[in-house]
């Protein structure tokens, strides 16, 4: 167990544990987002496969556009953002990845590609089907951070390290 002389080595020391805390609720976060098992996978992909185009998965799809922002620091406080990328997501209108020729406004959906999905959008080229319906991840993963799972992953990354957590 470290030793700390004064408030310096003690607030750096605090600040180092912490950081590796939350570097780990963000990182389980992003894969109950977006884990081969996680919301998205679960919520969208298993719920049927195109037969118009192959589904690009984490190399260049819907699972592999979030990211962990790097961690920021800024005296005691430390932040991280899970965010959506569309750069990452492949773009290929001739076989209707994230785009189209036939799209009134352009070939490419890649930034409106979460909220076509999540509320149910398509354009009319291909009638309506599964991929017409809402397949909205947000919401459970917006719950989970609120009914005490974060809390929960927290506590299991204090513990790891050594250090009770207590909610108040």
């Amino acid at each position: 167990m470290p030793q700390y002389y004064n408030d310096e080595q003690l607030t750096k020391g605090l600040v180092s544990i912490m950081s590796g805390v939350m570097d780990s609720v963000a990182q389980k976060l992003l894969d109950l987002l977006a884990d081969d098992a996680g919301l998205i996978d679960t919520i969208i992909y298993q719920a049927n496969s195109p037969k118009a185009y192959a589904r690009q998965g984490d190399s260049g799809g819907l699972l592999g556009m979030w990211e962990k922002k790097p961690l920021k620091s800024s005296g005691r406080g430390i932040s991280y953002q899970i965010y959506a990328d569309s750069d990452l997501l492949s773009h290929d209108p001739d076989d209707f990845i994230h785009g189209s020729n036939y799209w009134i406004g352009g070939d490419d959906i890649r930034d409106m590609l979460i909220d076509l999905v999540a509320g149910g959008g398509s354009g009319p080229l291909f009638g309506s089907g599964f991929w017409t319906a809402a397949r909205d991840f947000w919401t459970p993963f917006l719950e989970m951070l609120e009914n005490g799972t974060v809390n929960k992953i927290l506590e299991s990354e204090f513990k790891k390290r050594g250090i009770v957590y207590i909610k108040v």
